[in-house]
């Protein structure tokens, strides 16, 4: 039982820091000399502008 806690809780982790790091490079844009490549749709909707 202790196992599936911690299972649950590390994946609810991965999935909340990945979404803030999703969310940290829609409203940033890259440096000049960089590529940006095209963002799917569903991160443009994180966009906070």
């Amino acid at each position: 039982m202790n196992r599936l806690i911690k299972n649950e809780v590390s994946g609810k982790v991965i999935a909340s820091v990945g979404r803030k790091v999703a969310e940290m490079n829609a409203n940033s844009a890259c440096a000049l000399i960089f590529h940006q490549p095209k963002m799917p749709k569903q991160v443009k909707k994180l966009r906070k502008f």
